[in-house]
């Protein structure tokens, strides 16, 4: 299942888009791959780090390239 970037957009800040990520997930209750799209900024990033999500990507992660990343280094937390 995708979360679409216009909900992880500013999520750490906004209750009514948390509360749709709690349901959309329904706590860890639902059993499927979830992957949160949009993820830039560390704040959006340790928000749903803590959720049930398997899968994250952006440009916090990477900008689209021709050659996969195999590794990935988050930009210290300040």
């Amino acid at each position: 299942m995708k979360i679409d970037m216009n909900i992880i957009r500013d999520i750490h800040s906004d209750s009514k888009k948390q509360k749709v990520i709690d349901e959309f997930i329904l706590n860890g209750q639902i059993e499927a791959t979830i992957l949160a799209e949009g993820i830039e900024t560390m704040d959006e990033y340790e928000y749903i780090k803590n959720k049930n999500v398997s899968l994250m990507q952006w440009y916090l992660f990477g900008k689209p390239n021709e050659i996969p990343i195999t590794k990935i280094e988050l930009p210290e937390w300040k």
